[in-house]
């Protein structure tokens, strides 16, 4: 079981009226936490062998729908955040409190919140954070249980859904989401802007993101696009 913050396991140890209700509060919210967990790696279970479409394309009817699931516009990028965030969407009918496309990202974001956890206090149904690439993201198991092998659901390995037992030293985090938003609600969406080029006479958009990734890519797109303009999406 997930370890306690220390005013809840002060109030376990006292048997005043108060303390007893904070332990039935806690028991209660323990019980939901497993149950959302539950869903969320069911459905990652029964997405397993789905893939892109064509095979390295970062597309395909599964892998949209997943992609639907973050904040993150269009398609052909790659998809293993948003299979796990479809997991919690799709599968736990809850919505994450992040809801990017980054896995060094997502973990930054829950060590700035308090949502990040260790290998060996990671649940299943947590995310894994590895040292992979740009940053790889996948769905915990089973309970770490120490051996040296982290057993994961993934999307986006080898271009589908897929069972992978990883060596615990690639571990860079993890993260629990159980602090979530019920469906029906939805976190608030970060400003996306439009960067267009209008040199053939017409608008064309060339690229959608942020300010800060517009900013990094600024130089970039001024020498490939000479003339361009950034308005905010939707024209707010």
């Amino acid at each position: 079981m997930r370890r306690l913050p220390a005013n809840r396991q002060q109030a376990q140890n006292d048997d005043t009226p108060a303390a007893a209700d904070t332990a039935v509060s806690t028991v209660a919210t323990e019980a939901t936490v497993d149950l959302e967990h539950g869903r969320a790696l069911a459905w990652a279970r029964a997405q397993l062998g789905r893939h892109e479409i064509p095979i390295g394309s970062n597309s395909g009817p599964f892998v949209r729908l997943c992609q639907r699931a973050t904040w993150l516009p269009g398609t052909g990028w790659p998809w293993c955040v948003a299979f796990y965030m479809a997991a919690w969407r799709y599968g736990a009918k809850v919505t994450p409190w992040w809801l990017g496309a980054g896995a060094y990202a997502f973990l930054d974001a829950a060590r700035k919140s308090g949502h990040a956890v260790s290998l060996v206090d990671a649940e299943p149904g947590d995310a894994v954070i590895f040292n992979l690439g740009a940053g790889h993201c996948a769905m915990l198991e089973e309970k770490y249980d120490g051996s040296g092998g982290v057993r994961t659901i993934d999307g986006n390995w080898a271009n589908s859904v897929m069972r992978v037992e990883h060596p615990a030293s690639e571990v860079r985090g993890c993260v629990c989401v159980t602090e979530v938003v019920q469906i029906g609600a939805s976190p608030a969406r970060p400003r996306m802007f439009e960067v267009a080029t209008s040199a053939s006479g017409e608008r064309k958009v060339v690229y959608v993101s942020g300010t800060k990734a517009i900013a990094r890519k600024l130089a970039a797109l001024l020498k490939r696009f000479p003339r361009i303009t950034i308005t905010p999406r939707g024209g707010t």
